[in-house]
């Protein structure tokens, strides 16, 4: 990875420049590793930002990638997916919204309309309209419905390569690696929505891969290059609360990586 000026985890938590590296390395092998899938890797990778920010606050060694590795490949997650859509649901709707402008309060209307769409998505009923894909509704029981086995390994290939460009591009350390390690799982589950959703707006049960390009064209629209515009909301305002607070929790976390996969 590109970056080597020293890390800095959150303000006044700063990794030195071989700690630095070392955590670099330890990324660049998860990505690269035929372990676990995009959405795990996601999951390993926030662990493994968490594992470094336990090693700067105690001074004791940082438990090694290996045996991190390891421990994840043999544990079980709890089913958290309700939850996981949520907030995914939060995160979708503050972007669709805007949320990262100077303008974080709009009127009583509006705001409801807001939590009535995030209830919607994130508890599997009514419609919603992703604005990247058009101005058209879409049923929200139809997206989990889709099935993705005929686009997997193109998904899985595409999804491993952006990520390496997010953590490459460096926006997520922006604001501060701590914080800025969610975005990939964010990202993936993002990604897997909007994948759905052009599948189902072309009317089908499965996806293909022009509802994967369409999917993935549609994503970049909505976070920005290299996830930009994510990195930036999840700074401040709605976004800063989910990732200061259901961000930290690794059930979350894992389950968010999880979406729409067995």
């Amino acid at each position: 990875m590109k970056h080597s000026a020293p890390l800095v985890l959150k303000p006044e938590m700063t990794l030195d420049q071989e700690q630095s590296e070392l955590l670099l390395a330890d990324l660049e092998t998860i990505l690269d590793s035929s372990d676990f899938d995009v959405g795990r890797k996601c999951f390993v990778i926030w662990q493994r930002v968490q594992d470094w920010a336990g090693q700067a606050v105690s001074g004791q060694p940082c438990i090694s990638l290996r045996e991190r590795l390891e421990m994840i490949g043999r544990e079980e997650q709890p089913d958290e997916t309700q939850k996981a859509r949520l907030i995914r649901a939060i995160v979708f709707q503050a972007l669709e919204r805007n949320l990262d402008s100077d303008l974080r309060v709009g009127s009583f209307s509006t705001t409801l309309s807001l939590i009535a769409d995030i209830a919607r998505l994130g508890w599997n009923w009514g419609s919603v309209k992703f604005s990247e894909l058009g101005e058209t509704y879409l049923g929200v029981s139809a997206l989990a419905a889709i099935e993705l086995d005929e686009i997997g390994v193109s998904m899985e290939e595409e999804l491993t390569d952006r990520l390496g460009q997010i953590l490459d591009e460096g926006h997520w350390l922006s604001i501060g690696a701590l914080k800025g390690s969610a975005i990939p799982g964010l990202y993936v589950a993002m990604a897997d929505l909007y994948v759905r959703a052009a599948a189902v707006q072309s009317d089908r049960k499965a996806a293909n891969r022009d509802d994967l390009a369409r999917g993935l064209e549609a994503l970049e629209r909505t976070v920005g290059h290299c996830a930009e515009r994510l990195a930036r909301l999840s700074g401040q305002g709605l976004a800063s609360i989910i990732l200061d607070n259901l961000m930290q929790r690794p059930a979350i976390v894992a389950s968010l990586t999880r979406l729409g996969r067995k």
